[in-house]
């Protein structure tokens, strides 16, 4: 459920501040495509793309976030500085991908399925409003329990404080 996703992804002891870090200013140095047709990512193995990026002494950046779709030979994540041919056939296996979304790492979907729910509630074919207004209280409570926790950067960081992983994940505007 939705609730246990954001307990999962949104700690409130996990209060990480990397304002100071930022994405690296030049071209990455390599490319990595989705070998899959067309799929969303299900899932990712940040402690493991962190390992790599830092046994490597390279920045990787993932160019989707959790729940979005990557076409066919779409980029998954581009590397800046060195790469060695193992780390980069070990990189597919650390994002997860799928045919469905799911909420295991993607505590939007369950938002995104509640809002579906409401807006064919209030449809003119259904005419349920009273499932609509049941159904926005969900979000309302859920979005308040969200409001008190950090929602942790998107930049993580080697042991002596270089840039070593960029995980785009869901903010406010989101």
């Amino acid at each position: 459920d939705t609730l246990a996703a954001i307990d999962r992804l949104y700690p409130d002891e996990f209060a990480h501040d990397s304002a100071t870090l930022s994405r690296p200013p030049a071209a990455p140095d390599h490319v990595i495509a989705s070998p899959h047709v067309g799929r969303v990512v299900i899932g990712v193995d940040p402690v493991r793309l962190t390992q790599v990026a830092v046994s490597q002494g390279c920045v990787i950046e993932l160019n989707a976030m959790v729940g979005d779709f990557v076409a066919s030979n779409g980029p998954r994540c581009r590397v800046w500085g060195p790469l060695c041919e193992e780390a980069r056939a070990e990189l597919p296996s650390t994002v997860h991908m799928g045919r469905e979304r799911t909420m295991r790492q993607d505590a939007a979907f369950g938002f995104r399925q509640l809002v579906d729910i409401a807006e064919r509630a209030l449809s003119p074919g259904i005419n349920d409003p009273t499932t609509a207004v049941q159904v926005i209280d969900r979000p309302h409570d859920l979005l308040r329990q969200l409001a008190g926790r950090a929602i942790p950067s998107p930049y993580r960081e080697a042991a002596d404080g270089r840039l070593a992983l960029i995980l785009p994940r869901p903010g406010w505007d989101d």
